[in-house]
């Protein structure tokens, strides 16, 4: 359990330190089309996106399209402005294109973005959805990534990023083996005769 604990944090420090330090998502209040330039994107709700400007501009995605903006975020309004869409993702540098996206469409910053990479599924829909069937999917998709957390198998450590990755690994490794000693010392002593 402390095991998976440390990942999740090391992975939220990771996340914030490469997009950013804005958590926030929210849904699109108006369609964007698939072509032509899109200057305003109006959302639900402004809260927690990061201020910006034409030097530091803050990166939002929206379905599989990244979009950049250089104006703080207008609570009155609830928009982002100074808009520019299919860009690339700075922190992966995989680029992105345009594409159309619908009323509702979730709008999210790169950090929470991140956080479901990192995790393996999207944590901003888990608040939405209830019942056992749910949560069950969710346990499952979490303990699936298992060898993913173990691994460090992220974006962010290729290339110089590898090195950091093999200590992590390292580190990954030798709670493994704790684990497994302390299973195998408590069996001992539960079935010692």
């Amino acid at each position: 359990m402390y095991f998976l604990s440390f990942v999740t944090i090391i992975g939220f420090i990771l996340t914030a330190l490469l997009a950013g330090g804005g958590f926030a998502a929210t849904q699109l209040t108006l369609a964007i089309p698939a072509s032509g330039a899109v200057t305003t994107i109006h959302v639900s709700d402004v809260t927690g996106f990061l201020d910006a400007d034409a030097l530091h501009p803050a990166y939002v995605q929206i379905d599989d399209e990244v979009f950049y903006y250089t104006n703080d975020p207008d609570p009155l309004l609830e928009e982002l402005t100074g808009c520019m869409r299919a860009q690339a993702d700075p922190q992966t540098t995989v680029a992105s294109s345009a594409q159309a996206h619908a009323l509702g469409s979730e709008v999210a910053t790169l950090d929470v973005k991140g956080i479901d990479s990192f995790m393996g599924y999207n944590i901003t829909s888990t608040g939405a959805t209830f019942g056992a069937f749910s949560a069950m999917t969710l346990l499952g998709k979490f303990f699936t990534n298992i060898p993913k957390y173990i691994e460090f198998d992220y974006p962010w450590f290729n290339g110089m990023g590898q090195l950091i990755r093999y200590c992590l690994f390292a580190f990954s490794m030798g709670f493994i083996l704790s684990f497994a000693i302390a299973l195998i010392s408590t069996a001992f002593g539960i079935f010692k005769p």
